[in-house]
């Protein structure tokens, strides 16, 4: 069995894949015109729309995991580096993600699976 961790992490991939950037902020009535990529705040208000629960469960994971100072901490200093002060975007996150958790220490692993409200 896939750890709670990594399943969210496909997840959220699988639903960049499906939908696209314009999908997505159409949907949440948000300008395409800026060629930007979505948002984190973005994906949560989209996913938190949806009507398949399953959408919705993996909305409010991303809403609990995105609050953890283990994400956040590595968000700042992502940013720090980098001298940006827009919102996060949903690949920022997955990068911080990916490094913190899935190729982070057991503690850290364990800690996100337990974050995470129960999927659907």
């Amino acid at each position: 069995m896939t750890p709670k961790y990594a399943t969210f992490a496909s997840a959220l991939q699988g639903v960049l894949n499906k939908y696209g950037r314009n999908t997505i902020k159409l949907a949440i009535g948000d300008s395409v015109g800026n060629n930007r990529t979505v948002t984190v705040n973005q994906l949560i208000r989209f996913l938190s729309t949806r009507r398949t629960l399953t959408l919705r469960v993996l909305g409010a994971q991303l809403q609990a995991v995105y609050a953890l100072s283990l994400i956040t901490e590595g968000l700042e200093d992502l940013r720090w580096t980098n001298e940006r002060t827009d919102a996060f975007d949903i690949n920022e996150f997955l990068a911080v993600y990916n490094a913190a958790v899935l190729q982070g220490d057991a503690v850290s692993k364990r800690f996100v699976s337990r974050t995470l409200p129960i999927a659907a």
